[in-house]
């Protein structure tokens, strides 16, 4: 999991730039000029969304309250496959060294094919196309949080361009053999003093994406490349010296992908278990 840029350029100017990209319809002919009566206040919105922004206080904002054809107008301005908004997928998640990834960082799971709304749409329609609040995203994800964002005016998910995520530790697996058979079970702690409030978001973000279930669920292929790892090179370096070639490849990865990537968490722990090293070097 890392934390992404946000849009450099102006919101207003993105507004403008995806109307622009929008055709009328011959069933709707006078949807644009709709729009664009609607346009100053949405500007004036953008500019209230840009303060709690700046001081991570969106949890805070309070809708409009457009109704009617208003609304439906508003939402008809997003579209995954907008040219426009997908310029800004592909800004967004290209990182240093023009690196883009392609995995959903709320998850790090499954690819990305949506944009998640950070501030829902369907509460705040005058957003819908608002860049900071299109947060790259996999389908999984967004259905699992759902219009859910905020309870007594605190997000309740991380915000992956504003919230900065800590290089502590906080996610921990937990191995079980039966066997030849490993099971892992994935937890949420805080164990190394992560500011709380912090630690208390991280913790919902996991748990109410059902993170550590989803985890578990998809753990055999990382856990199945690491036992070919090591049977690959058993027989051709020291138990130790792989060992520690395994640890410093885990260090790279979770310089490269996140800290707590779950991956790396599941190869750090494994390699740190007698009962699995006992398996592997018998």
């Amino acid at each position: 999991m890392k934390n992404l840029k946000p849009h450099k350029e102006c919101s207003n100017t993105f507004l403008d730039d995806v109307l622009k990209a929008k055709n009328n319809s011959k069933k709707d002919p006078d949807y644009k000029k709709r729009v664009e009566i609607l346009k100053p206040d949405v500007k004036n919105k953008y500019s209230t969304f840009e303060t709690e922004n700046i001081a991570n206080n969106l949890a805070s904002l309070t809708a409009h309250g457009y109704a009617g054809q208003n609304k439906i107008d508003l939402l008809k301005l997003y579209k995954y496959d907008n040219s426009v908004i997908q310029k800004l997928n592909e800004e967004v998640t290209t990182l240093e060294g023009n690196r883009l990834i392609n995995t959903c960082q709320n998850c790090t799971i499954n690819e990305i094919n949506s944009l998640d709304h950070i501030v829902p749409k369907d509460e705040f329609p005058e957003f819908s196309v608002n860049p900071r609040n299109l947060f790259p995203s996999c389908s999984k994800c967004n259905g699992h949080k759902s219009t859910v964002w905020r309870e007594k005016n605190k997000s309740v998910f991380l915000n992956l361009y504003l919230d900065n995520l800590p290089e502590e530790q906080y996610l921990f697996c937990n191995p079980t053999f039966d066997g030849d058979k490993i099971t892992l079970k994935f937890t949420v702690e805080n164990r190394f003093a992560i500011e709380q409030n912090l630690f208390d978001l991280i913790y919902n973000h996991y748990t109410r994406l059902h993170l550590p279930k989803r985890f578990r669920k998809n753990s055999s292929d990382t856990i199945y490349e690491l036992n070919k790892e090591i049977n690959k090179y058993a027989n051709k370096i020291s138990k130790d010296e792989l060992i520690k070639t395994i640890k410093e490849d885990v260090m790279e990865e979770k310089i490269y992908y996140g800290f707590n990537y779950w991956k790396s968490i599941i190869k750090e722990t494994l390699i740190n278990n007698q009962d699995y090293l006992n398996l592997m070097f018998k």
